[in-house]
């Protein structure tokens, strides 16, 4: 890859994402990339700068130097649309500036560059955890196995509840100690609680 086909379409990309105020999509900067004269060959070229440019960042974020860092994650993340990291540590950086200075347009950022991150890893745990802070995945979506098991309990009581009451409505007891013994269950039984 050569400075003369990967600097115009940097500047290309970078534009879009900036002007549109969002992050391009594999697909058109594919499409961006074959307008700029990028070939299937340069990719490889790409990748590596795209990792040379993430170890980079993180070093200059270890630095505290976050304006430098964040120009070459965001350089790594138009190079190489399918590397997690760069995206990880942009999403985290606009996620920490969200909730310092409370502008949604960097929670934006940061919501759809973690998005980016479980499109490329669906089980991917810090990206979801992400979205779970940013207020991205509602609740019922994550059940925990504490609810799961609440709801399981409440089940499986009813279902025992309704297999007496069919077995007893079908065919009820003959014996009137039985049939008592039915009423009583019920009468002193409270329902399930939610």
């Amino acid at each position: 890859m050569t400075l003369e086909t990967i600097e115009p379409y940097l500047e290309r990309a970078e534009a879009l994402w900036s002007d549109e105020g969002v992050l391009p999509d594999a697909e058109r900067l594919r499409t961006l990339a074959l307008e700029t004269g990028l070939t299937q060959i340069d990719s490889e070229s790409a990748d590596r700068r795209a990792l040379d440019a993430t170890a980079q960042a993180r070093e200059l974020l270890d630095a505290q130097q976050t304006e430098e860092a964040v120009g070459l994650l965001r350089q790594a993340v138009l190079l190489s649309p399918v590397r997690l990291e760069p995206h990880m540590l942009l999403a985290r950086h606009y996620a920490g500036q969200f909730e310092s200075s409370g502008d949604t347009a960097h929670r934006q950022q940061a919501r759809q560059l973690a998005i980016r991150c479980q499109t490329l890893s669906p089980k991917h745990t810090p990206s979801a955890e992400l979205l779970r802070t940013l207020g991205m995945i509602e609740q019922r979506d994550t059940m925990s196995w504490k609810q799961a098991a609440l709801i399981t309990a409440i089940l499986v009581g009813i279902s025992a509840t309704m297999s007496l009451c069919t077995r007893y409505t079908m065919t009820p007891p003959v014996d009137e100690n039985a049939r008592q013994e039915i009423r009583d269950h019920f009468e002193n039984t409270p329902p399930p609680e939610p």
